[in-house]
């Protein structure tokens, strides 16, 4: 089970600012700080640059907008062209509205995919949302994460660090969903039909030691109320 890192959580904005700039001065780089609010200065204190998504927006609008104008000078001058009231083909002025729609629906499309990329995002599951503690982030409680990625990252040192400047209720977390999409995942669905404990142990257990040997990454969905629930979980987990 791979580590993802380590939360820590701090007693109020100044304290979780002061802790983001004494984080980035020891020459952290991927951590995060969450917060049931937006934090002034916290962006600043973190080190974080200037967001790329206004960039791919600006290009995203530039290329709608010269799409919506070629496509209408195209139209008139060479596809359909159409004698109106006197009027030349290249009547650029009367273009403008159809460049202007779509320079921003181009701008949005660029915005929301910008936005899903960078973010990383669709994203099923987190490594924070496993932590009990750490779901108080969204009422009244601030906490810092540093991922295990860091090249700075050592367990035992990053965890006294913590401690060092005012981080509480310190807690590792692990990613049970270590899951790479690009190759197969198979997902485990299965009930046994039988009501004794031991057939339906066996039934599982024969399932699972098929998948094992197929090496492919699983999910596996685990009994609730199975008979022999608890010994099914079990040898599961340990799979």
């Amino acid at each position: 089970m791979k580590t993802y890192g380590i939360i820590a959580k701090f007693d109020d904005p100044s304290a979780l600012v002061h802790a983001a700039e004494q984080i980035r001065d020891a020459g952290f780089k991927n951590f995060d700080c969450h917060s049931p609010f937006p934090v002034h200065g916290l962006d600043d204190a973190m080190g974080l640059k200037r967001s790329r998504l206004g960039y791919v927006i600006g290009v995203c609008g530039l290329i709608g907008a010269l799409f919506g104008f070629g496509l209408q000078t195209w139209v008139h001058l060479s596809e359909y062209p159409m004698n109106i009231g006197g009027k030349p083909f290249f009547a650029y002025p009367a273009y403008f509205i159809i460049t202007f729609e779509l320079m921003v629906l181009f701008s949005a499309f660029g915005a929301v995919f910008g936005m899903m990329y960078f973010n990383k995002i669709p994203r099923l599951h987190h490594p924070l949302f496993d932590s009990e503690k750490f779901s108080s982030v969204t009422s009244d409680a601030f906490y810092v994460s540093i991922e295990s990625s860091d090249l700075k990252y050592d367990e035992k040192e990053v965890e006294d660090f913590l401690k060092k400047i005012g981080g509480k209720d310190i807690e590792i977390l692990k990613e049970y969903f270590n899951l790479n999409f690009k190759k197969p995942v198979l997902l485990m669905i299965q009930h046994s039909v039988t009501t004794e404990a031991e057939d339906s142990f066996l039934q599982i257990k024969a399932t699972v030691d098929a998948i094992r040997e197929l090496e492919v990454q699983t999910v596996a969905l685990l009994p609730n109320n199975d008979a022999g629930y608890s010994k099914i979980i079990d040898y599961i987990k340990q799979s």
